[in-house]
């Protein structure tokens, strides 16, 4: 058992006699500001699917809710996981209970139970209205029960409540008290059940904090803001600012929305690329720092990356083609990282990506990346578009997919090989008059991922490193027997026919 004032937490997980079902409990307790402006949150998962892994799933939910800003509301937030979550929830089952101040929020789907035990008695709070949210004011001394719906009807008998009525110190021996109750009881379903005890309720934890963000003026250097002292200004464009800060200590990267964005528009855009950079965890993907204080205005801290962009580091160094691979391969696995967390990237280019001097990559910008279920940051550079490097699809205006950034990150190797040269719009030219020492193979690979249609490129992002990095047999060495199956039988059916077709005549003779 921990104690988490205000909470205290225990579990039992314990699959039934017959039961398949894979449950898993997880949740987190923030401290400090994070508990009084996002609340805790607690999740349970169950899954029909014997081999699915219902604690990473619940730990998954967690940690998209935990990097979720504190500016956004807890219902802004909750919509925010649900609408990315659906990808990696198939199959599965799940209550989500998050407990601001004096009011729990509560949001499931499929076959999970939630009791409330109160001075009133029980309640079940289950419902299958989908991912719609639910409120509910509480107060201290009353209980949660998280369960599989099967034993929904048991947790609300006398000798389960008794047990609540006489809970422990110790809130796993009651869990696990809860257990052995239902198990004495005859039942051969699921016994898995996590409680959750609301111990106090601080006035601090009560108030509602306001929200009094805005857009942070323009700095200059020397200025202190929010606590960081202004080092010096790294970048600037229409959309944002981009700062290099110190607290003392440490050394960030602080951007800033630009002044002439709407108020809504930069709020959403800023939230959402926090949350992105927070739910994201790749080497080359730089990642958000973690607000403890209460912030005034929209901003976004990264760890300062004392790094050149793509563009510098080519101008100074005349990389190998090894070079190149190994950071085409670090771009390509961040890329496939966010694919699988429903993010389609949609701006690489020489300037988004930075390389160190032992040649470690660092992806930094993600405003105009689009998350499924979503939407997208923002709109796409205004330097991308109109140019090739961009993917044909996104320059329709398509939302885009993941072959979108397997076109741009094949059209941003081409530009690194070619010295500069980008792919032309009218047909692929081979990198042969721009680089003679470069393999056929790799004029291959790379004239695949930039087809025009996305369906034609490769699979996956994964399929196109590889294919980079294992030519395929040259054609003279693979028999004519696999190249050309049907001609071959077709030639050699003819030559057996004219053979036996003399020996006849010779017979005949």
């Amino acid at each position: 058992m921990k104690t988490f004032l205000p909470f205290k937490v225990g579990q039992c997980l314990q699959p039934g006699t017959h039961s398949t079902a894979a449950e898993g409990f997880s949740f987190h307790i923030p401290q400090g500001d994070a508990l009084i402006k996002k609340g805790a949150v607690f999740v349970f998962v169950s899954s029909t699917d014997v081999d699915a892994d219902s604690r990473a799933i619940a730990q998954r939910l967690v940690n998209d809710y935990s990097a979720t800003s504190q500016v956004w509301s807890v219902t802004e937030a909750i919509e925010r996981v649900m609408a990315v979550a659906d990808a990696f929830l198939a199959g599965c089952s799940f209550t989500m209970l998050v407990i601001k101040g004096a009011t729990a929020h509560i949001v499931q789907h499929g076959n999970t139970a939630l009791i409330h035990y109160g001075e009133g008695g029980s309640a079940c709070l289950s419902n299958t209205d989908g991912h719609r949210i639910k409120k509910l004011a509480i107060a201290a001394g009353e209980v949660f029960c998280l369960a599989p719906i099967v034993i929904r009807e048991k947790l609300m008998s006398s000798p389960i409540i008794d047990c609540i009525k006489a809970k422990e110190e110790d809130l796993n021996h009651t869990a696990f008290g809860m257990t052995r109750v239902l198990e004495t009881r005859g039942s051969e379903l699921c016994h898995s059940v996590a409680l959750i005890e609301l111990v106090d309720l601080p006035q601090a934890l009560i108030k509602e904090a306001a929200e009094t963000v805005c857009s942070p003026p323009v700095l200059v250097e020397d200025d202190i803001y929010e606590g960081y002292r202004v080092l010096s200004l790294l970048s600037e464009s229409t959309r944002s600012r981009v700062y290099r800060v110190t607290d003392g200590a440490i050394e960030f990267a602080l951007k800033c929305p630009s002044t002439e964005l709407e108020p809504r528009q930069e709020r959403e855009a800023f939230l959402l690329q926090e949350w992105l950079l927070q739910r994201l965890d790749h080497p080359a993907i730089v990642s958000s720092v973690p607000q403890q204080t209460n912030r005034q205005s929209l901003y976004l801290l990264t760890p300062f990356v004392d790094a050149p962009p793509l563009g510098q580091w080519l101008a100074a160094h005349e990389p190998t083609l090894a070079r190149v691979m190994d950071v085409i391969d670090q771009l390509g696995k961040a890329l496939l990282s966010m694919h699988r967390a429903g993010v389609f990237y949609r701006a690489l280019s020489l300037d988004n990506c930075l390389i160190s001097r032992d040649d470690r990559v660092s992806i930094i910008d993600m405003s105009a990346a689009y998350v499924r279920g979503i939407g997208a940051c923002g709109p796409i550079p205004q330097e991308l578009m109109g140019t090739t490097l961009l993917a044909p699809e996104l320059a329709r205006g398509e939302p885009g997919t993941e072959a979108s950034d397997q076109y741009m990150l094949a059209a941003l190797m081409y530009n690194v090989l070619s010295k500069g040269k980008a792919p032309s719009p009218q047909g692929y030219t081979p990198l042969a008059p721009f680089n003679a020492q470069l393999s056929p193979w790799i004029d291959e690979c790379l004239q695949k991922a930039l087809c025009d249609d996305p369906l034609c490129r490769y699979g996956d992002v994964a399929e196109f490193i590889h294919a980079l990095k294992h030519p395929a047999p040259k054609r003279h060495e693979v028999p004519i027997s696999r190249r050309l199956p049907v001609g071959f039988w077709q030639v050699l059916a003819v030559i057996l026919g004219i053979g036996w077709l003399m020996t006849l005549i010779v017979w005949w003779r």
